[in-house]
């Protein structure tokens, strides 16, 4: 009997280390998507406000990278990838899995406070198209701050708002691929560790290098605020003004005021990392959203759902009209 139990240790010692995490996006087998995890394992409603509301729930924690909450938003998103049909990027899993600073508040850490690295994942998938090698990617980063003096900053215009138009968008495009074929890969990235760094989208961009001879990155970050003014370009470059055209095109058909005058005080966000590396890129985010963001205001209230939903329609005609021509 010692015998068989001493056996069955070193059988499963060895296959747990054989399950070990590689970093590298083409190697990740980390995480297999437990559908135990989400509950009641219902078919996921894209509803944008459903989405939002779930992202900002109490029990989601704010979304601090690395936190429990954090985790279950990882878990959600993948699950609906999968729900909806966006395909892995690569085997048969949507995390890519990176390491990560953890720390147990956005800002002002204690020295006291444990600091460490610890994994962490970016839920990333595809529609698969005609010619795979090169790919338009959708993102939005879907971490937030956690917690300020024990109250939970939920997030809902950053960037609660950008995930609910990305799953919209995808769940459009896997719809529409189904009877058209798009000309080139569309990677669906739903970034983590943007509010610490921009770290997860940097380690996706390291990861699939060399994946894709081109690529083209447009993100969406902190939109659909009820007093937010117009939609502007992050970081705008005069190189991109063929890309800005079309999109002011579009999303002024569909009501959405535009302006090319950036206030510099908005920040970054993960299409900067894009630029660093030469990759074609814009970031879609609103005037005014520094009111709220980062603070107890930014809540489901100050959303305007109509808003989100001509921002989605618009996106969707950008990528279908002209998207495939930029790469």
């Amino acid at each position: 009997m010692k015998r068989i139990k001493i056996t069955i240790l070193i059988f499963l010692t060895i296959t747990l280390i054989g399950c070990g995490v590689n970093k590298d996006l083409k190697e990740n087998k980390s995480n297999p998507i437990n559908d135990s995890k989400i509950e009641d394992k219902k078919k996921v409603n894209i509803d944008k406000k459903e989405i939002i509301d779930k992202l900002c729930s109490n029990e989601f924690e704010g979304r601090l990278v690395g936190s429990k909450g954090n985790k279950l938003a990882e878990d959600y998103i993948a699950y609906t990838f999968k729900d909806i049909g966006v395909e892995p990027l690569i085997g048969n899993e949507y995390y890519h899995t990176y390491i990560q600073e953890i720390t147990p508040r956005y800002s002002e850490v204690k020295p006291d406070d444990i600091v460490k690295d610890d994994k962490v994942n970016n839920i990333v998938g595809k529609i698969n198209g005609k010619d795979n090698t090169k790919a338009i990617v959708l993102s939005a980063h879907f971490d937030h701050i956690g917690k300020q003096d024990e109250n939970i900053i939920k997030g809902a215009v950053d960037n609660a708002s950008g995930v609910s138009v990305l799953i919209d968008l995808a769940d459009k495009l896997v719809k529409s691929s189904k009877e058209n074929k798009f000309p080139y890969d569309i990677i669906i990235c739903s970034f983590n560790g943007e509010e610490k760094g921009l770290a997860g989208s940097k380690e996706f961009i390291k990861s699939c290098k060399g994946m894709y001879k081109d690529l083209f990155n447009i993100n969406i970050d902190s939109v659909g605020y009820k007093n937010s003014g117009s939609m502007v370009f992050l970081n705008s470059n005069d190189k991109y003004n063929n890309i800005y055209d079309k999109l002011e095109l579009v999303l002024n058909e569909n009501n959405i005021q535009t302006s090319r005058t950036v206030d510099n005080k908005i920040g970054f966000s993960d299409s900067n990392n894009f630029e660093l590396e030469g990759i074609k890129n814009v970031c879609l985010i609103e005037e005014n959203v520094k009111e709220v963001i980062h603070s107890p205001k930014d809540v489901e209230e100050v959303i305007d759902y109509n808003r989100l939903d001509c921002i989605s329609k618009s996106v969707y005609e950008f990528i279908t009209k002209y998207a495939f021509e930029i790469i």
